[in-house]
């Protein structure tokens, strides 16, 4: 059956006004919304911890909001898109006081192409951003072909409005497109009880009750710190520092094999947690040792903590609070140390830096033992504890290396042996080597250490008991050791020491959208041509009255 036009037309008058409006809807909802495809970028959230009651950090992370560049002029509850290497910490706080919603910071694929001068600028401002508390979510992200070109278009778009006139200005904000920002993790909510792990692995010296002999203790913590809780590799800090232990560990396994041979001291190796947390493994573990008087490092003789030993240069730094006087075992182990750096071509010289006590941060890791009074030191490629690039994830991989480590840790093998098995007597002059030959080290062991530790994230917030490495590493110094033994500790409760919080890493999804007041537009507009199609229809019986009589009229 066919309708004729009257038909038709009673039947749009018999459709109430309600399905008219739905009618708009649907065909509204058709034409809005998303105007191009989703991409996904994995991004990375800036560090979020307290420590010592002080915030750090980006304190938020939820992402909504439409992305703008820097240059626009309304920035308010939006997600500004930043290029690293033009930031400075002027220009962050500069669009943190306008109002932006979160900022999305996009790093450089490789900053090895970059000069020294120009990381350097990098590591203040990352140092200088890591001291901030931050209200805003702020995440990082690889510079790659796609988000550069949404870079490219948010700053051009910025740069239009504001060359553009009013009218342009009203024509971009009805025909403009944008992205809209989204990332689908929570708000980041504070890690319950966590769980710092401490390892002890023990050389017996020669003897039945080796819990009597004299004892020297190598440590290391094997944490790193950078701007990114996921970016945070620690290559040289101190992933060189883990690396010279295990490789020490292995060294002096091999010679304390032979009970009959052996030193008449221990050897303990000890990897601690959370050192970049103010050295909260160290010092926990050491008063947890202080409380038991059969603990392995009650009575050391000294404790010789590595910190950074990769860097390109033939200077290592012995940090001490306090000179060891002459004559002492402390004295003795320092004179074997420059004996053996002379062999390796090494300087070693002594810094000395007193305690401050009253202030809550450690500059070194020996400092913990000190304050036991414990005779210590910190050996380092760096002169000062408040370089950056000890907390820092831009390293220039071309200055640390597997051969300067290598020869880091033939210093320091060298100098323990002579001092344990008491050289000195029959080697005076000091260049008598004991690792040589099939006792000599294993540089592809180092090598592929140093790039299984390079590869990973070693933030405080990862490496907590149950982590991966923390199993492998463990595994790996008790191959190396005759006892081991594994350490848990936690913040207090009621005063913690320091406060981690979740969500180090997201995906954010990339939508290209109309403006929100197109979306309204758009809509007004259907609803206004939906109604006048109805009010035609609903007038249509009474126009086609007149519609004979002006006919006559005209024929006349």
């Amino acid at each position: 059956m066919v309708l004729n036009f009257e038909e038709a037309v009673e039947f749009l008058r018999g459709v109430p006004l309600p399905c008219w409006l739905l009618f708009s809807f649907i065909v509204f909802g058709a034409h809005v919304g998303h105007v191009g495809g989703v991409q996904d970028f994995n991004i990375y959230r800036m560090q979020h911890f307290d420590l010592h009651g002080t915030h750090h950090g980006s304190r938020s992370a939820v992402i909504n909001m439409e992305a703008k560049g820097e240059a626009s002029t309304n920035l308010g509850r939006k997600c500004v898109v930043l290029r690293w290497p033009d930031l400075s910490i002027e220009r962050f706080k500069g669009v943190v006081e306008r109002g932006a919603g979160a900022i999305v910071i996009l790093l450089p694929k490789d900053w090895n192409e970059v000069g020294a001068s120009v990381l350097e600028g990098w590591r203040e401002l990352e140092t200088s951003l890591l001291q901030e508390e931050i209200p805003i979510p702020v995440y990082l992200a690889w510079e790659d072909e796609a988000f550069e070109g949404i870079y490219d278009q948010l700053t051009s778009a910025a740069q239009a409005d504001l060359n553009s006139s009013a009218v342009g200005e009203l024509i971009s904000l009805f025909m403009g497109q944008g992205y809209q920002f989204i990332t689908s993790d929570p708000e980041p909510e504070v890690v319950k009880d966590p769980q710092v792990v401490s390892l002890v692995g023990k050389l017996k010296g020669q003897g039945l009750e080796s819990h009597h002999l004299p004892s020297i203790a190598v440590v290391a913590h094997y944490d790193a710190m950078g701007l990114a809780t996921s970016l945070s590799n620690g290559i040289d800090s101190n992933g060189s520092g883990v690396v010279a232990l295990l490789e020490l560990a292995k060294l002096f396994s091999r010679l304390y094999r032979d009970t009959q041979q052996r030193p008449k001291y221990n050897l303990l190796f000890v990897l601690t947690g959370a050192g970049k947390l103010n050295y909260f493994g160290t010092k926990h573990l050491l008063d947890e040792q202080q409380e038991d008087t059969d603990s392995s490092l009650v009575g050391v003789d000294y404790a010789l903590c590595l910190d950074s030993l990769a860097a390109d240069n033939s200077q290592l730094y012995l940090h001490v609070s306090k000179p060891p006087k002459e004559g002492s075992k402390a004295f003795q182990l320092l004179e074997a140390l420059n004996q053996s750096a002379g062999v390796q071509n090494f300087t070693v010289g002594l810094v000395h830096r007193k305690i401050r006590l009253g202030g809550d941060a450690l500059a070194w890791e020996h400092e913990c033992f000190s304050l036991k009074h414990i005779p210590a030191a910190t050996l380092s490629h760096f002169q000062s504890h408040l370089d950056q690039r000890r907390s820092s994830m831009f390293v220039d991989r071309f200055h640390v290396s597997v051969n300067v480590l290598s020869k880091s840790i033939k210093t320091i093998a060298e100098a323990l042996a002579r001092h344990i098995f008491n050289l000195s007597l029959v080697d005076q002059d000091g260049t008598a080597e004991l690792f040589v030959g099939d006792n000599s080290l294993d540089a592809d062991y180092i090598s592929s250490l140093m790039r299984s530790l390079s590869s990973q994230p070693r933030s405080p917030q990862l490496l907590l008991n149950g982590n991966p490495l923390l199993a492998f590493l463990e595994q790996t110094l008790a191959k190396y050791s005759h006892e081991l033994t594994k350490h848990v500790h936690q913040p207090d409760k009621t005063d913690p020491e320091f406060v981690l919080y979740s969500v180090p890493t997201t995906t954010l999804q990339t939508y290209r959208v109309k403006p929100a007041i197109f979306d309204l537009f758009l809509a007004l507009s259907i609803l206004a041509y939906a109604g006048v199609w109805y009010l035609l229809v609903l007038l249509y019986p009474k126009y086609s009255l007149y519609v004979p009589a002006l006919k006559k009229v005209k024929s006349a």
